[in-house]
């Protein structure tokens, strides 16, 4: 099924596309797209986050734009 989304996103300083978020999907969520959350400290806070799942970060700016 074709979602034909529409993408909020910040261009790198290097031209490529940085982290970014969907309008919402057919199935009532959002698709986002950031930097893995590696930092332990974080992980710990965050709690549990399932084999299938990733932390992932992305700037705040992003959330307004859609």
């Amino acid at each position: 099924m074709p979602t034909n989304l529409i993408w909020a996103s910040e261009v790198c300083g290097n031209g490529k596309t940085c982290p970014r978020i969907s309008s919402v999907t057919p199935w009532g969520t959002r698709i986002v797209v950031g930097k893995k959350v590696t930092n332990p400290e974080l992980l710990t806070e965050i709690g549990g986050v399932a084999d299938d799942e990733y932390a992932v970060e992305i700037s705040a700016s992003l959330g307004s734009k859609l």
